[in-house]
């Protein structure tokens, strides 16, 4: 931990133990910006409904650069396969009912405005993919940036009427390439970028 009083390293106060201590007034602080965490051993399976964080008072926005993150695993190996299914569950139904919901919503004049706009952006979209083929799906389903990914990918792949199952397959190689650019970042070139934080 790094104590603020004197910028040194201390095992005395920030610790984090005292993250989890119940007093507002103590707080972990760590003396490396990169690679950190702490964490709370429940000893056994929990089923956990609520998240609550008491930021330091002189300090808000701090929490911003927070992150909360729920496994049994202490490297959160066991969370990524359930971010991947999460990931992938409305897949299917982005699929094969995204046209009849824009269908319906047309009949609305203030919906229609809805569905041109959602068209509009993934026209765009296949504009600069210029041909929806198989591995350009899975490219853009792969590319962890905002506006890509599965669901938008398959909301493309309905419009454009890729094949359920080429879309599908497309969806879960893409997804499955996306966690493991995401957890190589998280895990080894986020630590090279931490002056960035």
């Amino acid at each position: 931990s790094v104590d603020y009083s004197s910028g040194s390293s201390s095992v005395l106060v920030n610790t984090r133990e005292m993250a989890f201590d119940g007093k507002l007034d103590t707080f972990f602080a760590s003396y490396d910006r990169s690679g950190t965490w702490v964490g709370l051993d429940l000893g056994e399976p929990h089923i956990i409904t609520k998240v609550g964080c008491a930021p330091r008072s002189t300090q808000e926005s701090r929490v911003a650069l927070a992150l909360f993150e729920g496994a049994n695993m202490a490297d959160f190996s066991d969370a990524l396969p359930l971010a991947i299914v999460g990931n992938l569950l409305p897949v299917p139904f982005i699929l094969l009912f995204v046209k009849k919901v824009f269908d319906w919503m047309r009949k609305y004049p203030k919906l229609k405005k809805i569905v041109d706009f959602c068209e509009n952006k993934f026209a765009k979209k296949v504009e600069k993919a210029e041909n929806v083929a198989f591995w350009t799906l899975v490219g853009f389903i792969a590319i962890p940036l905002p506006g890509t990914g599965a669901w938008t990918g398959s909301g493309i792949a309905a419009v454009c009427e890729v094949p359920f199952k080429k879309a599908i397959l497309a969806a879960v190689i893409g997804v499955c390439i996306a966690a493991v650019v995401v957890t190589l970042i998280a895990y080894g070139a986020l630590a090279g970028l931490s002056f960035l934080i």
